[in-house]
């Protein structure tokens, strides 16, 4: 768990004022995460596991495999369309994969206002859910100066809908998908073992 902790350790500041976590478990989200799972009985494993029709560990291979894929991409130079070819594997895994099966489980297990629960809570929070919806329905693209990500969430007006346009700059982007990655790591890993 160290090394997810160590992930997350230039985003200090995001985990106490965004995330809530307390200054003495944010450089230790992931080892955090980890213990509140093992402290979990064995009924509320096996609601987690059952929540989802894809097989935890199916789920866990989808991540390890796209891990292997940003470990090559990283090690490359990689012209543009190979870098947008990795970010859209990335918002795929890290807002839309994750989020309604196993991140919402997640979160609705976990002891309340405990690191974990906060983490899963802030990534179900309203930013983030809207450019997840922003993702699944293909209403996103980069900004004109590629600092960051623009993407469109539909709202009602009455009878009518309209796109509310919002931004997200490129390090609070890789924030939230680095987050997701930790998290699910940590706590995935941690089931799996359990379960073992």
């Amino acid at each position: 768990m160290k090394k997810l902790d160590l992930q997350l350790l230039e985003y200090k500041s995001e985990l106490v004022d965004l995330v809530g976590i307390e200054t003495d478990f944010v450089e230790m989200v992931a080892t955090k995460i980890s213990s509140e799972i093992k402290s979990l009985n064995i009924e509320r494993l096996n609601e987690l596991k059952n929540s989802s029709p894809v097989d935890l560990n199916d789920r866990y291979e989808e991540l390890i495999s796209f891990q292997s894929m940003m470990d090559f991409f990283n090690s490359q130079k990689l012209a543009p369309q190979m870098v947008r070819a990795q970010i859209l594997a990335q918002n795929y895994i890290c807002f839309v994969y994750l989020k309604d099966n196993y991140f919402r489980a997640l979160e609705n297990i976990l002891p309340f206002n405990s690191v974990g629960q906060r983490c899963f809570k802030y990534l179900l929070s309203s930013d983030v859910k809207n450019l997840r919806n922003a993702i699944a329905h293909g209403n996103w693209s980069y900004s004109t100066d590629f600092n960051g990500l623009n993407y469109w969430y539909t709202r009602k007006n009455g009878n009518e809908n309209y796109y509310q346009k919002y931004f997200v700059t490129e390090k609070m982007y890789d924030f939230w998908q680095r987050l997701s990655r930790v998290v699910a790591y940590s706590s995935m890993l941690t089931i799996l073992n359990i379960g073992s």
